[in-house]
């Protein structure tokens, strides 16, 4: 097995019907079944949060979120699909680990 099909293979693993999509400017995504960017996940997770109360919230961590850009092939665009969803799942894991509730015990500790 070449390696774009181990990447592909992983992709799908966590994104079960994920496709290759291509962008109004010729370049290549990974989507999700839903149709959503794999790869800016977090943007539409900031969109479709309850957590801002106003729009004006909402957009100014909308606007914090650095884009991943689309790809020229469709093998970078797994490939970049591949390592996003690895980084996302590390930062969710460890999220609660280094909660600010956490952080502050450890200073009192300090």
């Amino acid at each position: 097995m070449d390696n774009f099909q181990k990447v592909k293979k992983r992709v799908l693993r966590r994104y079960p019907g994920a496709t290759t999509q291509m962008d109004s400017q010729g370049k290549y995504y990974v989507a999700d079944k839903d149709g959503y960017d794999v790869m800016n996940r977090s943007i539409i997770d900031t969109l479709n949060s309850d957590q801002y109360d106003t729009w004006d919230e909402t957009e100014s961590a909308h606007n914090s979120i650095t884009q991943i850009p689309h790809s020229n092939t469709v093998e970078e665009a797994w490939g970049k699909a591949d390592t996003a969803s690895q980084a996302y799942h590390i930062i969710g894991v460890n999220t609660a680990r280094f909660s600010g509730e956490k952080s502050i015990r450890v200073d009192d500790i300090l």
